[in-house]
């Protein structure tokens, strides 16, 4: 329910490339998710943008095929030339200036209102982890921006403690500072019908991962062999993948349901996607890389037990035991089928389920994020 606010509404200026009031795709359905949860929150947004210039894509063109500068969309000449394309008559008017990411663009806009980022990383996280082959130069120039933006902000809100313990250990920021706000579901309140807990049967597994190497589509799909090969009947349901991206090996396997790529903008694949949920018992993401996962939240308000890999901001969205179990970064195809099997034969399902919508209800929806977010800015003093 959003918050009613008696006074007259301030205004957030949110600097993004995506439109927040249309596009549910960008940054797994976040950028819109978040602008519901502000105004929610009993704010009004305004969406300020910056666009990518045709010299801009010249120059990226360029740097993408010299090694040396790998990296370098993330320096300063980068968030310069984004920062020309910000129209500053839109500035006028905000009281409070919202960066969901890009917030290096804070070092060229000038901004005499309280500015707050939100993010699920810092960039020290993200190198060597997510990115790599960056020069130790190019290293030093993108993680000293984004200090210095870091620094630069008046209120840090990161989305697991994994990335807000980076802003207090890397950066030195002190953690009056800092607050964690957990991610929402992206799907729509009227699209979740918790699913029935397995007992017995077909076991209906889910993958939902664009990336097959970093998601661990490949670990996935041997974890469902494994299984069949350890007398459970399972099939898992492959989302996300792009047909050319599978592997000969792992095409046109009969326990394989292969749905492709979703477009969240696209109202009949959203819907299709939501059913998939419906259609499914177990959500299964062996992800080798992850600053917090969309997806998480999205199985737990379906009451989905799930099972992925212990790295990154995960632990703040999947807590073992509660909402499903995180296995060391490692585990092999059979590791993660045995401990399936066990949660069969210890009859887990019913009671994860439960629990893991109560903790979509607690912490992992956009309204009560929402709600956090207000008192936040109401304890800094911005309102």
């Amino acid at each position: 329910m959003a918050i009613k606010v008696m006074n007259k509404k301030k205004v957030i200026g949110y600097i993004c490339q995506s439109n927040p009031f249309v596009d549910k795709k960008a940054w797994s359905g976040s950028i819109y998710k978040i602008r519901i949860g502000i105004e929610n929150a009993g704010f009004e947004v305004k969406w300020i943008p910056y666009r990518k210039n045709l010299f801009f894509r010249l120059i990226f063109r360029l740097c993408s095929q010299v090694s040396f500068l790998n990296g370098f969309v993330y320096t300063r000449l980068f968030f310069w030339l984004y920062s020309l394309s910000i129209d500053r008559k839109l500035l006028a008017g905000c009281d409070l200036f919202f960066f969901p990411g890009e917030w290096q663009l804070i070092e060229y806009v000038n901004l005499n209102k309280p500015k707050i980022i939100y993010g699920d990383s810092t960039m020290p996280l993200l190198i060597d982890y997510y990115w790599s082959d960056f020069s130790e130069f190019m290293k030093k120039q993108i993680i000293r921006l984004d200090k210095k933006n870091h620094v630069k902000s008046d209120l840090i809100i990161k989305s697991s403690r994994w990335a807000a313990n980076s802003v207090k250990s890397d950066y030195g920021i002190s953690e009056e500072k800092i607050a964690v706000i957990e991610f929402g579901c992206s799907l729509n309140k009227d699209e979740i019908t918790p699913i029935m807990p397995y007992e017995d049967g077909k076991l209906r597994v889910l993958f939902s991962g664009v990336e097959w190497e970093r998601k661990g589509a490949s670990i996935a799909i041997d974890t469902i062999k494994c299984l069949n090969e350890m007398g459970v009947d399972a099939t898992l349901c492959l989302v996300g993948i792009r047909p050319q991206c599978i592997p000969i090996e792992y095409q046109n396997l009969p326990f394989v349901e292969y749905v492709g790529y979703l477009d969240k903008n696209n109202l009949d694949e959203s819907r299709k996607y939501a059913c998939l949920y419906r259609k499914c018992h177990l959500l299964l993401v062996p992800t080798k890389a992850e600053c917090a996962g969309i997806v998480f939240a999205e199985a737990s308000a379906y009451g989905m037990p799930i099972l992925t890999h212990d790295t990154g901001g995960i632990e703040s969205y999947v807590i073992n035991g509660l909402n499903g179990y995180r296995l060391p970064l490692g585990s092999t195809p059979w590791q993660f089928a045995t401990k399936i099997k066990q949660m069969i034969v210890e009859k887990e399902f019913a009671q994860l389920g439960q629990q893991a919508i109560l903790y979509y209800e607690k912490c992992l929806n956009w309204e009560i994020w929402g709600s956090r977010f207000r008192k936040l800015i109401e304890n800094k003093g911005f309102i």
